[in-house]
């Protein structure tokens, strides 16, 4: 009987479908723009700082990308490719209260096509104030026969040298 029983847990576990891997990946790429400001020197890129990124980015090869601090999507453009990932931008993008006159640095996620996503509303973290910057873009993964994943991509503040507070 306990020798049917290994014999039976064993089938079970070798024709089990193998769990579904996913590699998920957070980058706060620094001010990353084409609209490029004197006033924010990180965001004087080069077309060699752009190639060096998409290096990076394409030895890692992710199926999700968590990112923050860009400020539009042709710069995503030109580190990763637009055909194999949809992107997803912070929906302050389209809230002209909520963005800075000059460049923006937005929260959200590129995501291989083969995956289902539910854009959900932003979180905004700081919603008793005029908030201009700590969000995280939300979304839900879906793919079949596996459950549902729920992500967030937040832009955390370490603290600005000029106007540091408690």
């Amino acid at each position: 009987m306990r020798q049917r029983i290994v014999i039976i847990l064993l089938g079970m576990f070798l024709c089990a479908p193998p769990a579904a891997a996913l590699t998920v990946t957070t980058w706060n790429f620094e001010w990353l723009s084409t609209e490029q400001s004197l006033k924010i020197k990180p965001s004087l890129r080069s077309e060699q700082d752009y190639k060096t990124l998409s290096g990076y980015f394409n030895q890692i090869d992710p199926d999700v990308l968590a990112f923050q601090e860009i400020n539009d999507r042709h710069a995503l453009h030109k580190v990763l490719d637009k055909n194999r990932y949809q992107i997803i931008f912070s929906q302050r993008t389209k809230q002209a209260q909520r963005q800075f006159d000059d460049i923006n640095q937005y929260t959200g996620f590129a995501i291989k096509r083969d995956f289902t996503v539910v854009n959900m509303p932003d979180l905004d973290l700081h919603p008793l104030q005029t908030n201009k910057l700590r969000f995280a873009s939300y979304v839900v993964l879906e793919r079949p026969q596996t459950k549902k994943l729920h992500l967030l991509s937040v832009h955390l503040k370490a603290g600005c040298s000029g106007a540091k507070r408690n």
